[in-house]
């Protein structure tokens, strides 16, 4: 740690220059902390910008997702459908199996 220890070069140093390099010190602390203020002003600023955007963005991706997942249910639906009307007999002989495994299921419970 160092140390500052008179030397007795300078006896002449008085109490009022003390005081001004004190209050000079207050002042540059002062400006100091009023810069800080605005810097993390301007920071709060530029990060609600950015999530902002970063929120349009992903809603704009969810939008698209939605849509793209509507498309494929009714592309998967009307597969089923089409395969349910030329396939009849093939189509009620799955839902009866399904429907006997379903109540198989539920009345072991």
């Amino acid at each position: 740690m160092a140390r500052v220890e008179p030397n007795g070069s300078n006896p002449d140093t008085s109490v009022a220059d003390i005081e001004k390099q004190i209050a000079l010190l207050k002042a540059d602390i002062a400006d100091l902390g009023a810069t800080l203020s605005d810097y993390g002003q301007k920071q709060q600023a530029i990060l609600k910008s950015t999530a902002a955007d970063r929120i349009e963005t992903l809603k704009a991706k969810g939008a698209e997702n939605a849509d793209a997942l509507r498309k494929q249910v009714e592309s998967a639906y009307a597969g089923a459908e089409d395969s349910v009307r030329n396939h009849p007999a093939a189509s009620i002989g799955i839902a009866a199996a399904f429907g006997f495994l379903v109540g198989l299921v539920s009345a072991r419970k």
